[in-house]
């Protein structure tokens, strides 16, 4: 079996991508973790081109950072553009450069290809499903082989070296092993085979691994991911405000996956709603089209979905027909769709009203409330700060009018005559006086 593959052994779910650029252009096909026997022969079949392989394994056969449940590898790309590796200085640079600095500076890799103008590190993960984690574990590894190669470059006399920022992405597929990159007509070998893998805590705790803020007030600041040891996906969701902030990474995020579970909450909450309001029909077909997107993106299981769906219609007033039930669960596995906030509300005619009552589903005026809400104390702190000073420069302004104004009325002249020097209207200056 393909090397590249073995990785995927083990995972009883999901799907596995391998990507090519034929003749006719770039295609993806999908293979159940089940099934690596069809995707190695695919592998060989068609490698003769470019062949990818993705470090994901994703819960439905579509390719995408927010449909990824496990999670395989952290990898470097680690290419020289100007003057791209032979095989023989790709496997140079790797044991005078980069094997020296394994478990020290970074962990020691499980595979390292060589992929026809440089090389790619990939380091075996367990368990790992934290995909935001994952995303700040992974950018600090690539400034940490920043630092390590970018150092080394006069010591073999190594120009045009980069490590692919891009790398960061759950969902890129790789080069695959022992296939052919064809943009640089050189056949793709394994240089470097250990046995290590890892979990995300220890490949954070382990080594003193940082990342930077790019965004934000705090863009450039450098953080310890040690701030991310140990915390589970559990801890957080359960975790105050206060405390989200201590964690930095996590702070203000939502991932697919809660995002859904608060949503699913969402709309068993509003069964609820219109519960009370004594509102029996009318909705219902139209909350399980949305609640089975929502089941359908966590299992492929179809007798799972169908469950699900039966206890979402157990809270109706008036049950719908289990008929109705088993032809949801058949779109479900024929079609997969995402729906957002906004189409939400308007399929089901949420009202303002509502949203009040609800955690997630909420339009963007009620998201402006509850923010304005919560933090109002600073927001007019912030406003009067910004606006005392031209209030009170106004205030003299008007102040100094005002006198002159009553100077003038008392040397005889008119309110119209008085307007017009001050050049203000006669009514304010009959308030002044």
């Amino acid at each position: 079996m393909n090397p590249s593959l073995e990785k995927f052994k083990g995972i009883d779910q999901g799907y596995l991508c391998l990507a090519n650029m034929l003749p006719e252009g770039f295609t993806q096909t999908f293979f159940k973790t089940t099934d690596l026997r069809r995707a190695d022969a695919y592998i060989q079949d068609h490698r003769a081109y470019d062949s990818y392989n993705a470090q994901a394994v994703f819960r439905t056969a579509y390719r995408s950072r927010n449909n990824v449940r496990v999670l395989t590898e952290h990898c470097l790309d680690i290419d020289n553009h100007l003057s791209p590796f032979t095989q023989a200085q790709a496997e140079q640079f790797e044991s005078e450069v980069l094997r020296p600095v394994y478990d020290i500076a970074i962990p020691e890799p499980s595979q390292v290809i060589y992929t026809g103008r440089g090389l790619q590190l990939h380091f075996s993960l367990r368990g790992a499903d934290d995909t935001r984690k994952w995303e700040y574990t992974q950018k600090a590894l690539i400034e940490r082989a920043k630092q390590i190669c970018y150092k080394q470059d006069a010591l073999l006399n190594v120009l045009g070296l980069s490590v692919d920022e891009a790398c960061s992405d759950t969902a890129r597929v790789w080069r695959t092993a022992n296939t052919t990159n064809t943009k640089a007509n050189k056949e793709t070998r394994i240089i470097y085979e250990g046995q290590a893998s890892y979990t995300q805590d220890e490949i954070i705790g382990s080594y003193n691994l940082t990342w930077t803020t790019e965004k934000g007030r705090g863009k450039g600041k450098k953080h310890s991911l040690r701030e991310l040891q140990g915390l589970s996906k559990e801890q957080v969701l359960k975790a105050t405000q206060k405390e989200l902030r201590e964690f930095k990474g996590y702070a203000w995020y939502y991932s697919r996956e809660t995002l859904n579970q608060a949503r699913k909450e969402d709309l068993i909450k509003l069964i609820e709603i219109r519960n009370s309001q004594g509102i029996r029909e009318g909705y219902r077909n139209n909350l399980l089209s949305i609640a089975v997107q929502l089941e359908r993106e966590g299992t492929n299981d179809a007798q799972t979905i169908y469950n699900h769906l039966g206890e979402y219609n157990s809270y109706f007033l008036e049950p719908l027909e289990d008929s109705c039930i088993l032809a949801w669960t058949r779109t479900a596995m024929k079609h997969q769709c995402y729906f957002t906030n906004k189409h939400i509300i308007n399929k089901l005619s949420i009202t303002p009203e509502d949203q009040e009552q609800l955690s997630t589903i909420i339009g963007k005026k009620e998201k402006n409330r509850r923010y304005y809400f919560k933090n109002q104390d600073s927001i007019k702190a912030k406003l009067n700060s910004r606006y005392r000073p031209t209030k009170t420069a106004n205030q003299m302004q008007r102040n100094i009018k005002k006198a002159k104004a009553k100077t003038l009325y008392k040397q005889g002249h008119s309110e119209r005559e008085i307007a017009l020097e001050l050049k203000l209207n006669e009514r304010t200056i009959r308030r002044y006086l």
